[in-house]
């Protein structure tokens, strides 16, 4: 299956678990993730390469990150000393190529939209791990913000990867009552799953790519991240963290939902 990266490689199931409670259904998906590992792994060896799991690139948007065997385009790059912007109609990166996302026109096509949409780049910043002697003041055209490891591109978020589970429900109400009760699981399993601290080659203060990825398809305009233009204001990205809960089940209460949502007026007419 297609994904962002061309550097990521994902599988699906030939067909879906259909058990609703056989623990041993579920649990050969183990089994399954290991063939898996075993046939792309004798692929690779025939192309010299090495098959590695990790939720990130930790040396992506670093100088000379990728070997390009194209030795015409190799040179544009070089010609670049530094800041590939030019070479990258869809992102506008200065750190990455769009040429390494998936060939596939969606993924350029969102990076692009996002983009424009936005009105600039999107802005990926994560906090810099301090050690005795890291240099938490100095600006550079790399890091222009002092103390953070700074990134541009769709490529730092959705060229992550992670296990991904899509369930089938039976109605509406249905898929809104799961969604609820996996809801409050999720800080304990991005707790356990944190394997994310290096970013650009630097080691973040952040172990989780969750903020990594809501950053990176911000596409909201300045008006929209200016808390102070409240008619404009969106909180945060639309790939972001859950605010509320969603059902209608008996079980779920008002003081569940602590977090009130900004009304548009306007675009809630155009929705009636």
């Amino acid at each position: 299956m297609p994904e962002f990266g061309g550097w990521m490689v994902e599988a699906v199931p030939k067909n879906p678990y259909m058990s609703i409670s056989g623990a041993d259904e579920l649990l050969s998906c183990i089994e399954k993730l290991s063939q898996r590992r075993e046939i792309l792994q004798n692929y690779f060896k025939q192309e010299k390469l090495i098959l590695v799991s990790m939720p990130n690139a930790p040396s992506l948007g670093t100088k000379n990150h990728i070997v390009l065997e194209d030795e015409g385009f190799a040179k544009q790059v070089e010609e670049c000393k530094g800041n590939v912007s030019s070479l990258n109609p869809a992102s506008r990166s200065q750190f990455v190529l769009d040429k390494t996302c998936n060939p596939h026109p969606r993924f350029a096509g969102l990076t692009k939209s996002i983009r424009e949409r936005r009105g600039e780049k999107v802005e990926i910043r994560v906090p810099l791990f301090k050690d005795e002697k890291t240099d938490m003041t100095t600006k550079s055209e790399q890091e222009p913000f002092p103390g953070e490891i700074y990134m541009d591109a769709m490529h730092f978020g959705m060229g992550q990867c992670c296990l991904q589970i899509t369930y089938e429900c039976s109605t509406i109400n249905h898929a809104r009552y799961l969604f609820d009760q996996l809801l409050p699981f999720t800080g304990i399993m991005a707790a356990l799953s944190a394997s994310g601290p290096i970013q650009k080659g630097k080691m973040s203060d952040n172990d989780m790519r969750w903020t990594v990825i809501e950053q990176c398809v911000d596409c909201r305009k300045r008006d929209e991240r200016d808390p102070s233009i409240k008619e404009m204001y969106i909180p945060k990205s639309r790939f972001s963290a859950v605010n509320h809960y969603i059902s209608n089940h008996k079980y779920v209460k008002d003081d569940h939902n602590d977090a009130y949502p900004i009304m548009h007026n306007e675009e809630y007419k155009k929705l009636l």
